[in-house]
């Protein structure tokens, strides 16, 4: 039964993932302000940190709202911003979940006021210029 669960949990949040892929419009650096940005990337980064802080602590979905979007507009990024590939394939979100969190989490504390979208942003265009800038990649 826990692997039946599991399976679904995993076909939600993939089908959330699609739902905010199909929604967001990528603002680089040079784009902010120039496109449509979504809920929840709207919210500031202050919620994020205070997402993170109640993790695990209550029933609060906003984090699992905040990964998918990060995820839905990373997968976005891969599709609409030209830059390396790897085996074949764009994927600039080359880290596991601790280093995004890692991030996030900084760039937060750093700019609390600023709307998500620019975290996500800053983390994108920060794994890009590394992944270009390595060799084999």
């Amino acid at each position: 039964m826990t692997g039946m669960t599991m399976g679904r949990a995993h076909t939600f949040l993939i089908c959330i993932l699609l739902v905010f892929c199909a929604m967001q419009g990528f603002a680089s650096a040079e784009q902010r302000g120039k496109a449509s940005v979504y809920s929840p990337g709207t919210v500031s980064c202050g919620l994020w940190l205070d997402a993170r802080a109640s993790a695990g602590q209550t029933n609060d979905i906003r984090l699992l709202q905040l990964e998918a979007f990060v995820y839905g507009f990373a997968t976005a990024y891969n599709f609409y911003v030209p830059g390396s590939k790897f085996e074949g394939k764009r994927d600039v979100l080359h880290v596991d979940g601790y280093a995004i969190d890692a991030f996030l989490d900084q760039y937060c504390r750093e700019n609390s006021t600023q709307m998500f979208v620019h975290a996500v942003t800053a983390l994108l265009e920060h794994l890009d210029k590394a992944t270009s800038g390595s060799a084999g990649r």
